[in-house]
């Protein structure tokens, strides 16, 4: 009691400084501080029934009231509600307003509701508490073009805090949120880092990306975070409460870690978020909800963590080249290629939780089985007599006519053993590979005509040539040779060139091995 009169008696002091205000006025000092002026210079009489008080609060205006108690009574009042919320030794009590008697006049209007009400939207109550401040450096980039730009302190959040140790156990619980709680133990107490074996995880260190500051102060009872639950409430969501919750209907199959990977949430977020889920291990029923609500994070918590894992070595292939092996015939694989292994030491950043994309950091690396390379061999001899096995399209012009097999040129189904490729008259004809020219002469129905041996299981025939061929039986002919003309020789409606393919004996389907390029 004698403490507050004395801090109200300081505050008159200090407005009263004045000479002729201290002249004009005489102060009395209620309960808690309501500093009462009398003016002076006007006679009042001392019947509290012909008084009535001007208040005014942080310089405002606010009404007459006929009882200086309405005001006295509110403040004892909400002092004793904040002791008992806040479990503090010391309320403050608003220290910016004043009550002015005065005679009551006719004029007058007396509102002791209004004036109370706008009192107490506009009082503030202070108990000793703590800011929290956030801050992280960043590049400073508005700078003169010579200038490189310099790091500066921004502090990216500020809150308050009743309690220094609820923020510290609050604080802990929100990085245990990300952090194993045994490595986060081993870390904080200097513990060596276990043998890392294959396919193990292992928190190498965590760090929050930012500089926490705290400092004390007298704080508006309103913007107080009392409990370590609000406060780690608003380190994830930015609220006391969580607040625009989105649910979820738990499935048949689900279990705590499904869904909380699912929804982008960490296990120990979901916990968090839901009293029905008491630990990772907890049976889900089917038809109920979970509160999924996404996170707003305050701090950032970067979490890096080794990770040892065996990996396969892909083997490389190879081409070899035998001297003594013509072109023609296929490759064989003369080495089989075989997969080698490694044992990779990878260092992992993880933010909030979610590991960074880049995949890690490799910081160690042992092979323990060297890969073997696959190695093709394939020939390299070559000889104008042997075809290549790649063919070249015979013509200059690539119109199909007629294709490969069964057709109806007449109303009746015939065998059309090649293709017809249409164009002009004296149109050249190229052989489609290299070879030796088997037969080269005239028939009946495929006219003028060449059949050239390429020697590796392939023929080539070409028919209805415009007159004898350019080449003679035995003629060692290269591929895009000239061998004859286009014209329409033999049983034949028009001019085209009938070209038909052997394999080991066997009509082909030109169409497939012939590239029209």
């Amino acid at each position: 009691m004698e403490k507050r009169e004395t801090l109200a008696s300081k505050r008159l002091k200090k407005r009263m400084h004045k000479k002729e205000t201290t002249l004009k006025y005489l102060a009395i000092v209620l309960l808690f501080g309501i500093v009462i002026l009398f003016d002076l210079s006007s006679p009042v009489q001392a019947d509290d029934d012909n008084l009535v008080y001007k208040v005014y609060l942080d310089q405002e205006y606010l009404g007459r009231i006929d009882n200086p108690n309405i005001i006295d009574n509110y403040l004892s009042q909400m002092t004793e509600k904040y002791f008992e919320e806040f479990l503090v030794s010391q309320v403050y009590t608003p220290d910016d307003f004043i009550l002015v008697p005065e005679l009551l006049k006719d004029s007058h209007v007396i509102n002791n509701d209004e004036v109370i009400e706008k009192f107490k939207r506009n009082a503030e109550f202070k108990v000793d508490g703590f800011v929290i401040e956030i801050a992280r450096m960043v590049f400073d980039d508005q700078q003169d073009e010579e200038s490189e730009g310099v790091k500066k302190v921004e502090v990216i959040k500020q809150f308050n805090v009743l309690n220094r140790s609820n923020f510290e156990s609050a604080l802990e619980k929100y990085i245990k949120l990300f952090i194993n709680e045994d490595e986060y133990e081993r870390i904080m107490n200097g513990g060596e880092l276990p043998t890392l074996k294959e396919d193990q995880s292992l928190l190498f260190n965590f760090y929050l990306d930012g500089d926490i500051s705290i400092y004390k102060k007298q704080l508006n009872v309103n913007d107080v975070l009392k409990s370590e639950q609000e406060i780690v409430n608003y380190l994830l969501f930015q609220n006391k409460t969580v607040s625009d919750e989105k649910e979820y209907t738990i499935e048949f199959g689900d279990n705590v870690r499904k869904i909380s990977e699912e929804q982008h949430l960490t296990v120990d977020e979901l916990i968090l978020l839901n009293e029905s889920v008491p630990s990772e291990y907890t049976v889900l029923v089917p038809g109920e909800t979970l509160n999924i609500t996404e996170t707003n994070p305050i701090i950032t918590v970067i979490r890096e963590h080794y990770l040892v894992t065996r990996e396969v070595i892909p083997y490389e292939r190879k081409v070899k080249y035998d001297p003594a092996r013509y072109t023609y015939r296929p490759g064989y694989v003369s080495q089989e290629g075989v997969n080698g292994e490694r044992l990779v030491k990878y260092l992992i950043t993880s933010v909030n939780g979610e590991e960074m994309r880049d995949g890690g950091e490799i910081v160690e690396s042992q092979i323990t089985r060297e890969p073997q390379t696959k190695i093709v061999t394939k020939g390299s001899l070559t000889s104008s007599r042997i075809g290549t096995g790649y063919f070249k399209w015979p013509t200059i012009s690539t119109r199909i006519n007629a294709h490969f097999g069964y057709y109806k040129p007449f109303g009746k189904t015939i065998w059309h053993s090649g293709l017809d490729i249409g164009g002009r008259r004296n149109d050249p004809i190229y052989a489609i590979d290299n070879g030796v020219v088997e037969w080269a002469g005239y028939e009946s129905i495929g006219g003028y005509k060449v059949i050239i041996d390429h020697n590796n299981g392939y023929k080539s025939i070409y028919a209805h040539m415009n007159s004898w061929p350019l080449v003679k039986k035995g003629n060692v002919i290269n591929k895009g040779g000239l061998i004859g003309r286009m014209g329409k020789s033999g049983r034949v409606t028009g001019v085209h060139l009938h070209l038909a393919i052997e394999k080991w004996g066997e009509r082909v389907n030109p169409y497939y091995l012939v590239p029209r390029w």
